[in-house]
């Protein structure tokens, strides 16, 4: 489920610049570090190896464009053309052209 989560829902659903891919492993990995040494998750060695092994493959499944539902294409395509996508006037004319 980690997995299936990291490189297929997230990638998908999530507009986000590569940076913010780039955090995902080493953020995830303190946070089940965390959960670990206030013994709130028994498998957190586990969880943590295979985190840190998905780093390389977030970063990749982020910027495939084939992994990207509608909305996270349309939203990325907006970014790509300059629109500011907290604009939503802005962002509504984008998708109407």
């Amino acid at each position: 489920m980690l997995t299936e989560y990291c490189l297929e829902i997230l990638p998908r659903k999530m507009s986000a610049g590569i940076a913010v891919f780039q955090a995902v492993a080493p953020v995830l990995s303190a946070f089940v570090d965390f959960l670990a040494a206030g013994n709130l998750l028994s498998n957190a060695g586990g969880l943590s190896k295979v985190v840190a092994e998905l780093n390389e493959d977030i970063v990749a499944a982020s910027r495939d464009e084939r992994n990207w539902g509608p909305s996270k294409a349309s939203i990325m395509a907006a970014n790509r053309a300059g629109v500011d996508t907290c604009d939503e006037n802005a962002l509504r004319r984008f998708m109407i052209e």
